[in-house]
């Protein structure tokens, strides 16, 4: 379970892709917490660096490794899903 404390904003936008997205962030420091796009209704994504620790274990998927830098590297185990 994951709990969110303190003041949070949210920028929702409609993409130049044809789909809808919401991120929360927050209000202090504009650090982005979580989002929702409406691509995939059914899940939530979560910033994995607001995480004290790794304890959640290495990413499976990546939705947006095609906008990454490249000199970002991904683990051979994560699933590339575009939008």
């Amino acid at each position: 379970m994951i709990e969110i404390a303190g003041e949070m904003s949210v920028y929702a936008f409609h993409h130049a892709d044809n789909y809808d997205e919401e991120r929360h962030f927050c209000s202090t420091c504009g650090t982005t917490l979580f989002w929702y796009s409406s691509v995939r209704p059914h899940l939530v994504g979560t910033a994995a660096g607001c995480f004290p620790d790794d304890s959640f274990g290495v990413p499976t998927i990546s939705a947006t490794s095609s906008k990454k830098l490249p000199w970002v590297e991904l683990p051979t185990s994560c699933r590339l899903v575009e939008r």
